[in-house]
């Protein structure tokens, strides 16, 4: 009895000890995350339980309250989200081109954002006295007055960025951004862009940066003066001034997937952070894989995707294709009484995805092509077939194709005989699989886990009160300087009044003082290369 007693107490004191960080402190993070957006919510929230893990005190504000939080929850009514038909349309998205897009996107994200703000548990919460350390937030999705959150609490700020970094995104963090090699994330283009490519990429990436900085910043300004001023922070520096405090932004990517791109050191890829070892499905899944003699097929378009939004015929299309199919299929769509799946499918929703990905028997994902899903299938070693329907689902389409691991079906080719076509195309070519096989392996090769790169950073940031040492100096630079306008200008308006002078006192004759003017030239000169250290 004395030693079971003994051994009880033992367990429960190394249990509190390794609770606790190994440097000994334990700080509070607010993860700031209000808006419906589920798979940016699933994603971030395994940093928030890891820190709790680790000793530290969260609080995770968001629609989405968990069973069992191991966190403090500050829970917004989802119900205030509710999209009209028009929203959801995605016949409408198919219908417009990324210019159209990208500004239908900026009115909707502000309009979610007003009704998140405008809720009592926002009001609530920045009239509190709670005290954080370091505040996240996925700021590059059209959420950069949640900055004022670091102001109220004078915590740093960290984005969690949940794509592929964007032209806002690396202004956020200085980073360089080339038009000729980084590609926007709307647009389908290969890795070695032609010239019209791009020219197609520099007026987009220049219409999002400008839009960003002359038509988002101002109207997110806007709503936070009207819902986060309140005392004690109602005196909020400009939403301008306040971009250049973001000490880290964590971009859930990695070379490997999303293409190598330069990096400045407060910029850090963490993609797979989310993955975790494959769990057991559940018994009635578990033996509808273990049994599929000829593999199982994973199908899912996301939760922005159902029958109606769909339209009837491509969604009867893919009902009647799946059942033709000699595979078996998870189908994760919601129930509904409106068809009857073939007895080779198997509907089930919100179905543990990456645990089904890492069956023996998952053959094939059909999917929509999402940063998340990218990252898992990526993980998991397994073709992929994408359907894309907006956003950054065109350029992981595209990526699929170069790397020879997917194909591409547009939602407006969709026909029953071209599915079928597809997925049987991809599962007959082996190669489709052996180059699945070989970048999981690259994906996977990484000096230290994903969620570990990202844990310490975010408790590096906390350990340094910023960490803006990290920053580089374009942070703080406006446009005019950062691209050298100025000294492109001045190196063209020197020689160009010399000319001018040259050719006015050379063609009209008259009697000016040519060695004054000549001085006058010189001295310009000498001044201008004082002040560019020449």
């Amino acid at each position: 009895m004395i030693k079971r007693h003994v051994f009880f107490w033992a367990c429960f004191w190394a249990a509190v000890f390794f609770q606790f960080p190994c440097d000994g402190e334990a700080y509070s993070f607010l993860f700031a995350l209000p808006m419906p957006t589920k798979s940016h919510f699933t994603t971030n929230v395994v940093l928030a339980e890891e820190l709790v893990r680790r000793g530290h005190k969260v609080t995770v504000l968001s629609p989405y309250p968990k069973e069992i939080p191991i966190f403090q929850e500050i829970i917004i009514d989802i119900n205030i989200f509710n999209d009209t038909p028009e929203e959801r349309n995605l016949a409408d998205h198919g219908g417009m081109n990324a210019f159209q897009y990208s500004y239908r996107r900026w009115n909707n994200m502000l309009e979610k954002l007003d009704r998140a703000l405008a809720t009592r548990e926002v009001q609530e919460l920045m009239m509190s006295d709670s005290h954080y350390d370091v505040v996240l937030a996925d700021l590059s999705f059209f959420q950069t007055c949640l900055l004022a959150l670091g102001s109220r609490f004078n915590a740093s700020v960290i984005d969690l960025s949940a794509t592929a970094p964007s032209t806002f995104t690396a202004s956020l963090t200085g980073n360089p951004f080339p038009f000729s090699t980084m590609i926007s994330t709307l647009l389908p283009l290969s890795s070695k862009m032609s010239f019209w490519g791009r020219l197609q990429n520099t007026l987009l990436c220049s219409w999002n940066l400008i839009g960003e900085y002359l038509y988002q910043v101002p109207r997110q300004d806007a709503l936070m003066r009207r819902h986060l001023c309140q005392p004690p922070c109602e005196h909020l520096p400009p939403l301008r001034k306040l971009l250049t405090n973001v000490s880290l932004v964590l971009v859930n990517t990695h070379f490997s997937m999303n293409r190598a791109r330069p990096m400045a050191p407060n910029m850090i890829e963490v993609g797979g952070f989310h993955l975790k070892p494959p769990k057991p499905l559940p018994t009635s899944l578990q033996r509808f894989m273990d049994e599929a003699n000829h593999g199982v097929i994973y199908f899912y378009l996301g939760s922005m995707v159902d029958d109606e939004t769909l339209g009837a015929r491509r969604f009867q299309s893919i009902i009647t294709a799946l059942g033709r199919l000699k595979q078996r299929v998870v189908f994760n769509w919601k129930e509904s009484t409106s068809f009857k799946p073939a007895a080779n499918v198997l509907v089930h929703p919100w179905a543990p995805q990456q645990d089904i990905l890492g069956h023996r028997n998952c053959v094939l994902l059909v999917t929509h092509g999402g940063q998340r899903s990218l990252i898992e299938v990526t993980w998991a070693g397994v073709p992929v077939l994408c359907i894309p329907v907006f956003s950054e689902q065109f350029q992981n389409v595209r990526f699929y194709e170069e790397s020879g691991i997917g194909k591409r079906l547009d939602l407006e080719l969709l026909t029953c005989d071209t599915l079928v076509n597809s997925i049987n195309t991809i599962i007959d070519t082996p190669s489709f699989a052996t180059k699945a096989k070989e970048l999981a392996r690259r994906v996977r090769d990484r000096p230290m886990p994903p969620l570990e790169t990202a844990i310490f950073w975010i408790e590096y940031v906390a350990r340094h009160g910023g960490a803006h040492h990290l920053k580089p100096s374009s942070v703080y630079m406006s446009y005019h300087e950062y691209l050298l306008l100025d000294v492109i200008f001045s190196a063209i308006l020197v020689p160009l009044i010399s000319l001018l002078a040259w050719k006015f006192t050379h063609d009209r004759k008259l009697t000016v003082d040519l060695p004054f003017v000549q001085k006058l030239v010189k001295k310009v000169w000498q001044e201008f290369r004082v002040k560019l250290h020449l």
